[in-house]
């Protein structure tokens, strides 16, 4: 089966296997499990090829252009439906927040701060957080078996949780959550400008979700279209990268990820 990562918009390298920001690692992990890899630059007018088993929307820096979305809409409401990966960078892509609350999904405009317990220095906050806690879905479901030994941890994140409103034909699960001591940081100016962060009574208390999966029954939507189209979205592209996708259970939740939207469950671990 057949991936293409998005390219043009400052996303990662599938190429790059040494820069900790690349994406080769993951690129040679998908090529080890029999998939075939390849870039995709959309032009005007172009398509997203009908071989396509998923495609991957990882770490844009820049927005993607209105003719980009139209393929990618395309894509997803295809017959049969269509597979995609939207792995989004803190306060990048504002068109991917619009266009993915029509698929049920709500992005925050924030971060997450999570607590940590450290030997010699106590408590302290940081915007990695980490996950031990996951959802009920084919993804998640060996790592919620073994509990707290599953760990799993990102860089700057942002909320990502079920936005159905009354809407016909989505499934939406949370696959991941932070622990009770996080929060969703709405100061973002704070954050990036001045590295501070403060729970006051704008931010949401944990534990916070930062990662959905998308089952999409297309006729209950309203279209004319037997299919039914998978994406997962997650708010943080960096734990798929070099340097970070070897830690702890990355690998296994981004692998059990693409397997599940690829339609290759057996792969699942």
């Amino acid at each position: 089966k057949i991936i293409y990562f998005l390219e043009g918009h400052g996303e990662p390298s599938i190429d790059e296997m040494n820069d900790p920001k690349g994406y080769g690692q993951i690129k040679n992990a998908l090529d080890n499990e029999s998939y075939e890899v390849k870039k995709l630059v959309l032009s005007e007018g172009a398509a997203i090829p009908d071989d396509a088993s998923l495609v991957v929307i990882g770490g844009a820096d820049r927005s993607l252009l209105p003719h980009e979305i139209q393929a990618l809409d395309a894509y997803l409401k295809k017959d049969k439906g269509g597979h995609a990966l939207f792995l989004l960078n803190p306060r990048a892509t504002p068109e991917l927040v619009s266009y993915l609350a029509d698929w049920g999904v709500q992005i925050g405009n924030d971060v997450i701060v999570d607590e940590q317990i450290q030997l010699l220095k106590g408590r302290t906050f940081t915007l990695t957080p980490f996950v031990t806690t996951y959802g009920m879905h084919k993804i998640t479901e060996e790592l919620s078996r073994r509990g707290s030994a599953a760990l799993t941890t990102y860089g700057i994140s942002r909320s990502v949780e079920s936005r159905q409103d009354g809407k016909k034909g989505l499934t939406v699960v949370s696959l991941a959550k932070t622990g009770p001591n996080s929060w969703a940081e709405t100061d973002l100016e704070s954050v990036f400008q001045k590295q501070t962060a403060r729970l006051d009574e704008k931010d949401r208390r944990g534990p916070i979700s930062l990662a959905v999966a998308v089952t999409a029954n297309l006729k209950d939507m309203g279209l004319d279209k037997d299919g039914v189209s998978r994406l997962a979205v997650f708010g943080n592209a960096v734990f798929a990268d070099n340097q970070f996708i070897g830690q702890y259970f990355n690998r296994d939740l981004l692998m059990n990820t693409i397997s599940w939207l690829s339609g290759e469950e057996g792969l699942i671990s």
